[in-house]
């Protein structure tokens, strides 16, 4: 005997052939059934299931439970489809506004080694050597004035506390950050104190072990301090755990796939506790927000976009050029479901995290799917 159930308005269908997911928007609730795409029909705000789907009443009574779905007394005659309930909302548009949030704006002061790895996604193929030079606060003030849309600005230096661009009049209202080594925290411990509210420091740790025995700079009252540890191997990832302080981890792109795997490997069970938005699901399915926005204004005032995809760098030395140019370059809008053939067609693409540049950099996928 065929079950037919009504699709509540605020929830979104994934399906695969293997897999039904349903997901109410602006929430961590979710349905899941395990049935073959042959064995149901979706028509409007309808589910039908078959007589030999094995879909029971035991597994319909949490979907309606939860508010998912609602039980009909009778099939309602519907003559056309849509896709009101589709994962993906295809249809929005992410408005201008909401994407400025995804814009950062940094300014390399002066000649550094490397961008930083994990607020960089860093793909091997697209190393960029910073000039000698030192950029000046005239260039960085003319910089900002043309792009007045730019909420966060990081600035990157060997020696931040000495550079006048630090306490330039025009950070003021924005959000500072700025990110610096472990021996240069250390180093400088005190002076932080007297660096503007306003920005954020960022300290990546480089030496576990030595950080976790020097319990006396890992607070500091009068600045906002974050720590960031990159993982080369699973034993590092057990001293982390040791450190008494909120410390971000995340795989070195150069880590083994074992270690990879280890740390960013997700299963459906982690997916269904995933709080779904309208806002996230347009933003997905608009941009890969791992990449998008990221612009470098390198020490010499050239305006790259970032990652830095045509040889070393395509270069905007005019703003509104860079505006234009933007699209061109292709990882801001690289989605997972572009990259990967198995994530094209998938119950849970609504579900899963854009794509990183790990799974860019191993060719494989994070999810653990039966």
């Amino acid at each position: 005997m065929s079950e037919t159930i009504g699709l509540c308005p605020n929830v979104l269908v994934g399906q695969d052939e293997k897999y039904l997911c349903l997901t109410m928007l602006n929430s961590d609730v979710h349905g899941l059934l395990h049935v073959r795409s042959d064995q149901y029909f979706i028509k409007g705000n309808t589910i039908t299931f078959g007589s030999d789907s094995g879909i029971t009443e035991k597994d319909l009574s949490p979907l309606v439970e939860s508010g998912l779905a609602y039980r009909l007394l009778s099939v309602p005659n519907l003559d056309t489809n849509n896709d009101r309930h589709l994962n993906s909302i295809k249809n929005d548009k992410a408005p201008n506004l909401d994407l400025c949030d995804y814009f950062t704006l940094t300014f390399v002061l002066d000649e550094i080694p490397v961008l930083p790895v994990m607020h960089y996604p860093f793909l091997p193929e697209h190393t960029y050597a910073f000039p000698k030079s030192v950029l000046g606060r005239e260039k960085i003030s003319e910089i900002l004035s043309k792009m007045r849309f730019v909420r966060r600005v990081r600035l990157l230096s060997n020696d931040i506390l000495n550079s006048e661009a630090l306490r330039l009049e025009e950070f003021k209202d924005l959000c500072l950050e700025t990110i610096i080594s472990q021996d240069y925290y250390i180093a400088h411990f005190n002076e932080f104190d007297n660096v503007t509210n306003n920005c954020n420091i960022i300290v990546y740790i480089d030496d576990v072990c030595g950080f976790a025995k020097n319990s006396s700079v890992k607070r500091k009252d009068n600045a906002n301090v974050s720590f960031y540890c990159r993982i080369d191997n699973l034993e590092e990832l057990l001293d982390v755990e040791k450190i008494d302080a909120p410390v971000v981890v995340f795989p070195d792109p150069k880590a083994t796939e074992a270690v990879m795997h280890a740390m960013l490997d997700y299963t459906v069970e982690d997916l269904m506790k995933t709080r779904t938005t309208r806002q996230s699901l347009v933003v997905n399915n608009s941009i890969n927000p791992f990449y998008y926005g990221n612009i470098v204004v390198n020490n010499q005032g050239d305006i790259l976009s970032y990652p830095f995809h045509v040889s070393a760098g395509r270069v905007f030395h005019e703003t509104g050029g860079f505006i234009a140019g933007l699209k061109d370059n292709r990882y801001w809008y690289l989605k997972r479901s572009d990259y990967f053939n198995q994530c094209k067609d998938c119950a849970f693409l609504g579900l899963c995290p854009p794509l990183s540049n790990y799974e860019i950099i191993l060719g494989q996928t994070f999810c653990i799917k039966e």
